[in-house]
């Protein structure tokens, strides 16, 4: 008689150790132009000229939004207002960020992302 050894495999879910769930939504590559929606909490992740890039919407009220960047700019833009950013950190910017509108009720900004370089 001849007994089967068998394996069990315990899984263990990863814990989050602040209450806040990090949301990460890729948008891909952009190229030209391109308006997202943003919402507060949101790490949105892209490539910009082969520059990957992280922005997060951090806080939003009625007229302006509070952005991190490459998880170390943090910078406040009111609607309308727009600032080059520079991802890999080589004096070249590679790309443009403009508030167009902002929904405080949703907790929610519509951002237009230009390719620079």
């Amino acid at each position: 008689g001849s007994s089967g050894s068998e394996s069990s495999g315990s899984s263990s879910s990863p814990s989050s150790s602040s209450g806040e769930i990090e949301t990460i939504r890729s948008i891909g590559m952009i190229e030209g132009s391109s308006t997202e929606n943003f919402v507060v909490g949101e790490t949105v992740t892209f490539n910009v000229g082969g520059v990957a890039e992280r922005l997060k919407l951090k806080v939003l009220d009625d007229t302006r939004a509070t952005f991190q960047f490459a998880d170390s700019q943090t910078f406040a833009l009111e609607v309308g207002g727009d600032r080059a950013l520079d991802g890999d950190s080589n004096n070249v910017n590679e790309l443009s960020i403009k508030v167009k509108s902002i929904n405080a009720l949703a907790k929610q900004a519509r951002v237009i992302l230009t390719q620079l370089a």
